[in-house]
């Protein structure tokens, strides 16, 4: 989701994807992939998919409206999120809110927002070497109430600190 950007490493998406629908029929028979976004990696992406014949297991890349970002999340399993590089990843925080688990690099805040509840958290370094992990979350049946709950303290907490910083920057009162 958001940009298909070098930096969002979707080429290490689409092969994590790749690996867990070789070594698992379970991952080929319930899921497909889905980008949503565009950027300067849509060419090579899209040339991935269709050099692994991956087209029946990818959806098409496609930008979409933000306001139809609610749907998408709730027409997902879950969210796979390997960026190289985040502060504060948005994408995350709308993965929890929508109640979908999220298998995460440890960028930024997302040390503070994934547990054992809602998601998986692995290094930024080689996440392929997760592979197992990654089955695993796609098989894991998770409480869509118990990701929200679990995620909704550290939001609400978070987009209060980032609107007071923002009054102090712009001495709004």
């Amino acid at each position: 989701v958001g940009r298909i950007a070098l930096v969002k490493r979707p080429l290490l998406v689409a092969k994590l994807f790749l690996y867990a629908l070789k070594k698992d029929p379970y991952v080929a028979k319930n899921f497909k992939l889905c980008f949503a976004g565009a950027g300067e990696t849509l060419n090579d992406l899209n040339k991935f998919i269709n050099n692994n014949n991956l087209n029946k297991f990818i959806l098409p890349v496609k930008k979409i409206n933000s306001s139809l970002m609610p749907q998408l999340y709730k027409g997902s399993h879950a969210v796979l999120f390997l960026s190289q590089s985040e502060v504060n990843p948005f994408v995350i925080k709308e993965a929890l809110s929508s109640g979908k688990p999220i298998f995460t690099t440890n960028v930024g805040t997302a040390k503070n927002l994934i547990t054992k509840k809602n998601g998986v958290m692995v290094p930024i370094n080689n996440p392929l070497k997760n592979l197992d992990q990654f089955i695993a979350f796609l098989k894991k049946k998770y409480n869509s109430k118990d990701i929200i709950n679990s995620s909704l303290n550290f939001i609400n907490n978070d987009n209060k600190i980032l609107n007071e910083n923002i009054k102090k920057i712009y001495k709004w009162s």
